[in-house]
């Protein structure tokens, strides 16, 4: 009778567990809604990523993304860093809504620093005609920027003021296109360059392709010998509303706050300073310049950028220690047997790279101006850097063996330091080494700029030439190949064709017992 009970109630609580469990509905299922917002999404996400971005948020649904393996969350923010070429990438995003998750891909385009698809403009007010603009005084300026903003035309500045004056040499004194200088009174980062208050708009009359200087800097960019490669970006360049042309904007070379950076004073018991190997001196029959401006080794003037020898700390003393620290490091090098004999006062690794990328271009200047030079405190080591000023390389100046072979700065009377340098035998062979390595890679880099960018320029140098119409003449000093190049694709295949043989030159010669034995194929 027990055991019957026991079963009985025990068979009750069963019914009433039963009768008392909570029957959960069914989880929602947000899958239709969340491919609709998708749809919303993709419509508002860019599909060109030219700037900084903030990722946006799509409530009741918590989205992420995922860009080139970072995952941001709604508010992050991207931040722009261009590469040297357009890259096409995915970004997936993330759209979850309580249990339910779905994930999307968004095709995009990152656009390099150079290419002409930014669409920048940049618009100069003065008071007065642009014929009024020289190359000894600044005159008032308003700037204002306009550019593709991941995707989207904007204004980023609007009358900016500062000053304007002329800039340059040859390239000032000779041709109808002038390069320009200009000074913010406030400074300013244009189109993402250092923010600095100086800035340079290059016209590159000479160089048809409009390509020789951005493709320089951006090689350099390669180099991990080069402390401090310059950036550039093209405008079309209005002043008073009148068009003037395709520009290169581009970094004053300066010794300043997030360029090349260092501590300069006027202490000549540890020196530092920035120079440049600037033989202009000679050729301007001794220029009416300061006397301080300039020290001498040599027989090569160079001029004295930084310290300021307008302050009245700096004195002749200061020249003076220039001058004997150069002996210094001249006789250093002389008396070398070994690399370690010169590491004291070479960076090895700065003066291959800075060399065999002058090398590369076979710049005329490599011996003669635009060689910039520095050394810090509490080092012994003379550095080369920034590069500079290679409009007439690349096979484009007639005044020299312009042809894709030959060694050019290795001549004894151009770069005295490149070929004092190149005659210990050890460090040919570390130049030999790095050749081999590096020369492959800048190779096809400069195939991808020279290709990428020239396309995205194709609908905007048409109004350069228009109104500049250098094609199919002669512009001193464009050898008769780049006259005959009368179209602006076609200067692109003759620049193709010159890095590609200049590059296959270098590599077999360097590659020779006679380069080891120091027999330089001039």
């Amino acid at each position: 009778m027990k055991k019957i009970t026991g079963l009985f109630i025990y068979a009750m609580l069963l019914i009433g567990l039963i009768a008392c469990q909570v029957v959960l509905p069914e989880e929602n299922d947000y899958s239709d809604e969340i491919r609709a917002i998708s749809t919303t999404i993709n419509e508002t996400l860019p599909e060109i990523l030219s700037s900084d971005y903030e990722f946006p948020s799509y409530d009741p649904f918590n989205v992420t993304y995922m860009l080139n393996d970072m995952t941001y969350e709604e508010g992050d923010r991207y931040t722009y860093h261009p590469s040297y070429q357009d890259e096409e990438v995915i970004m997936q995003y993330t759209i979850s809504r309580e249990n339910t998750t779905l994930t999307f891909d968004h095709h995009v385009r990152v656009l390099s620093g150079t290419t002409a698809e930014h669409q920048s403009s940049l618009y100069i007010h003065i008071d007065g005609d642009v014929e009024d603009i020289n190359r000894d005084d600044y005159i008032a300026m308003e700037t204002s920027l306009m550019t593709n903003v991941n995707g989207q035309m904007d204004l980023i500045e609007s009358n900016v003021v500062g000053r304007i004056r002329g800039r340059g040499h040859s390239t000032w004194y000779t041709y109808p296109k002038k390069p320009y200088k200009l000074k913010f009174d406030e400074k300013i980062s244009l189109l993402g360059l250092p923010k600095a208050k100086e800035y340079v708009l290059l016209a590159e009359y000479a160089d048809k392709s409009l390509l020789r200087n951005v493709l320089t800097h951006e090689l350099s960019k390669q180099l991990s010998g080069i402390e401090h490669a310059l950036e550039t970006r093209y405008v079309d360049l209005y002043i008073n509303l009148e068009y003037r042309g395709l520009y290169v904007l581009t970094e004053q070379v300066e010794i300043k706050e997030n360029k090349l950076d260092f501590d300069i004073d006027f202490n000549t018991n540890n020196l530092s300073f920035f120079i440049e190997y600037d033989n202009r001196y000679y050729a301007d029959d001794n220029p009416d310049t300061d006397p301080r401006q300039w020290t001498f080794y040599n027989g090569i003037a160079y001029n004295i950028k930084e310290p300021d020898y307008e302050d009245e700390a700096f004195t002749p003393t200061f020249n003076e220690a220039i001058a004997s620290y150069l002996k210094d490091v001249s006789d250093s090098i002389k008396n070398a047997d070994n690399i370690d004999d010169i590491s004291v006062y070479v960076d090895i690794d700065n003066w291959i790279d800075y060399f065999l990328l002058q090398e590369i271009t076979k710049n005329v200047d490599v011996g003669y101006s635009s060689v910039y030079l520095y050394k810090k405190k509490d080092s012994e080591q003379l550095k080369f850097g920034p590069l500079w000023d290679f409009d007439f390389a690349y096979g484009n100046a007639d005044y020299i063996d312009y042809s894709p072979e030959g060694f050019y700065g290795l001549r004894s009377d151009k770069n005295y330091w490149y070929h004092l340098i190149m005659e210990i035998p050890e460090v040919r062979l570390r130049y030999q080494e790095r050749a081999l390595e590096i020369l492959p890679t800048l190779k096809t880099v400069a195939d991808k700029i020279m290709t990428d960018v020239s396309q995205s320029m194709l609908n905007r140098v048409n109004e350069n030439f228009i109104l500049w119409p250098t094609l199919d003449i002669y512009i001193w000093p464009n050898p008769t190949e780049v006259v005959a190049a009368n179209t602006y694709i076609k200067q692109i295949e003759y620049l193709k064709n010159y890095v590609d043989s200049r590059i296959d030159w270098l590599l077999e010669t360097v590659s020779s017992t006679a380069f080891e034995n120091g027999e330089f194929v001039i």
